[in-house]
């Protein structure tokens, strides 16, 4: 059932079993894996309309202080990076559909905070439901990358220390806020509320659980919602922001009594031109490594360099994804004949092959852009500003900006993929940048993780393993904020797993 707040008198209230607070990807995975469940009713509470709305846009402005962005990716950085309205980011991201690796869940002794309570073990069957429901997508298995192999001829790069991975998403970019509009509308069970703007949470007088969430338009019409369990799940940025707002119980804001919510904020660090490449590869797996993907029936995929775990571990690096930028090899080539096959990786290098000589004819020639994870670190951080929004909730301030650890790993990961392609014969790179003071262009995301981390110790982590907020019995957190680290995958299939793993944990709750 739809609803807008105006519908409703001044100061109405009302109790259902459950409620969801955002309605981007993981709150409307969480809200059709309630559909299930008739028994069990639940608000679904969004900010926007079906339409976007800049209005409602502008709730989500905000400073942001930041050395590590181009200009270009840093001018509207907080509003442009995410959408206020039903079906939230999903109207606005591209689609990938990437799941994490093993390594991304262990604890790395090389970096700080690593480490889930989890393992990728434990999402596996919440992946295969995300596919399956909500995303609509090819699996994402080891026996997928074997059939693409299979299908597309060797990969230029495949062995134990640099591993080819098949990205991929559907042609039609499943847009959750059309895609399953009538399918949340029409549920009996499930009452969507727009323009209902959470303003504030308020505990019962124990301070131990939720009592109620005060929720407002854009006119300032008021409205509570009070249920068994909350489930905040309105971004990496967001979540943050609404717990440290909601001070009125807690001076400090909800779930922080060790100071960690909106800390170690993530982004995934996205660096162009990091390396020119020349690459001499005949097979038809070639065109798969292009960063204009390839469509192959219903889906579109592309192939990215990742090291192995193995290197990861003996290299003490991050993990990040390596693609080829598009260029048309002909025109460079004509402009600048063989100038990069002159190039040196800037370390020792095998011989290279006759195949790699200055004659050969390149596949390819141009530049490598890296996608790699960011080093958790407490002072990338969301905080509130002093300046306040039209319904007078205080902005978001975002500090974050890259460590030495994150370039230096990029840049050496590039480099390891060099002596890779000279040892294969498949061609050689240049690297193209200073780790001590990069000058590439680097972009975002944008994906906001981090801010309400997961862990089993409420002295190192917001939410548990269960999404949970510590210290409050019934309020849990949904999205890439409770991500301890950020891997290389765009995050959103993560999310939806994750989401589907929180509605299975809260339909076996008894209410309280």
């Amino acid at each position: 059932m739809k609803f807008d707040l105006s519908d409703f008198p001044e100061g109405h209230r009302i109790r259902k079993r459950v409620c969801i607070i955002g309605a981007g990807a993981a709150g409307i995975a969480i809200a059709r894996e309630f559909i299930k469940t008739p028994d069990i009713e639940v608000v679904l509470l969004e900010s926007g309309g079906f339409d976007f709305e800049p209005l409602t846009q502008m709730l989500y402005l905000g400073e942001h202080e930041n050395k590590t962005l181009s200009p270009s990716a840093r001018d509207g950085y907080l509003p442009a990076s995410r959408k206020r309205q039903f079906g939230g980011s999903t109207n606005c991201w591209a689609g990938w559909s990437v799941p994490l690796d093993h390594e991304d869940f262990e604890q790395r002794d090389w970096i700080d905070y690593s480490g889930w309570p989890i393992h990728l073990e434990d999402l596996d069957p919440y992946y295969l439901r995300a596919r399956n429901d909500h995303l609509r997508t090819l699996p994402h298995t080891e026996d997928f990358q074997k059939e693409m192999e299979k299908s597309f001829g060797p990969y230029l790069v495949q062995n134990e220390r640099v591993r080819t991975r098949v990205l991929l998403r559907r042609k039609d970019v499943p847009r959750f806020g059309t895609l399953y509009r009538e399918e949340i509308v029409n549920a009996p069970n499930i009452h969507l509320i727009l323009h209902a703007n959470v303003v504030n949470i308020r505990t019962h007088a124990n301070k131990q659980s939720i009592a109620q969430v005060v929720v407002q338009n854009l006119n300032k019409k008021t409205f509570y919602v009070e249920a068994d369990d909350y489930i905040l799940a309105t971004g990496g940025i967001e979540n943050a922001r609404i717990l440290l707002a909601a001070n009125n119980d807690q001076p400090n804001g909800l779930g922080n009594q060790h100071d960690l919510v909106g800390r170690f904020f993530m982004e995934h660090l996205e660096l162009q031109h990091v390396a020119k490449a020349f690459i001499v590869h005949d097979k038809k797996s070639f065109p798969l490594y292009f960063r204009l993907p390839n469509v192959t029936n219903e889906h579109i995929m592309y192939a990215a360099f990742c090291l192995s775990e193995k290197l990861q571990y003996e290299k003490k690096l991050l993990n990040c994804s390596m693609y080829l930028d598009y260029v048309n090899t002909k025109e460079v080539r004509e402009k600048h004949p063989f100038e990069l096959a002159l190039g040196r990786v800037t370390t020792h290098l095998e011989k290279l092959p006759e195949k790699c000589g200055i004659d050969a004819q390149p596949t390819y020639i141009g530049g490598i852009t890296v996608r790699a994870e960011q080093r958790p670190h407490p002072d990338n951080r969301v905080t509130l500003s002093a300046k306040t929004d039209r319904l007078g909730i205080p902005l978001s301030n975002l500090t974050w900006d890259a460590t030495a650890q994150d370039y230096q790993s990029l840049y050496d990961s590039v480099k390891y993929l060099g002596l890779e392609l000279g040892r294969s014969a498949g061609g050689r790179i240049q690297l193209a940048m200073n780790p001590e003071k990069p000058t590439n262009k680097c972009f975002g995301g944008p994906h906001h993780m981090g801010t309400t981390r997961m862990h089993d110790s409420p002295k190192e982590g917001v939410v548990d393993r269960n999404c949970k907020v510590h210290d409050l019995k019934n309020l849990y957190i949904a999205g890439s904020s409770v991500f301890p680290t950020g891997g290389y995958a765009n995050p959103t299939f993560s999310i939806i797993a994750l989401a589907i793993r929180l509605a299975d944990h809260l339909k076996m709750k008894v209410p309280s």
